[in-house]
């Protein structure tokens, strides 16, 4: 008996991580301006307030790279100071001709508000 609910557990267990496996993968990415960017958020550990977003491949489409820059600052903001409020230093507002793309991205710098 107790060899059955063993089998039984492990059996709903491995049902259970397929399933998850399989929503995972079916989870639709964001898309801006059509396009589904690949985004890194990095910050000193101690001094989460200023950070940096490189996004790519930026030359897919200038206006959605920048888009998906705003929302990743503001879901780092939001996730450590509770407030969507970001001081740009080179940021989504900044004119086109003042991004540079190095190496397929452009890295994007602010600093946590409120």
């Amino acid at each position: 008996m107790a060899d059955r609910k063993s089998m039984l557990v492990k059996a709903t267990l491995g049902f259970a991580v397929l399933a998850l496996m399989a929503a995972c993968s079916n989870t639709p990415k964001q898309l801006y301006d059509g396009v589904a960017f690949k985004t890194k958020v990095s910050s000193e550990r101690k001094a989460r307030r200023d950070f940096t977003v490189r996004v790519s491949p930026a030359a897919s489409s200038l206006e959605g790279a920048k888009e998906a820059a705003r929302h990743e600052g503001v879901r780092h903001c939001i996730k450590y100071y509770g407030s969507s409020e970001i001081d740009w230093r080179v940021g989504p507002d900044t004119p086109l001709g003042q991004l540079s793309i190095v190496e397929g991205g452009i890295t994007f710098a602010g600093r946590c508000e409120g």
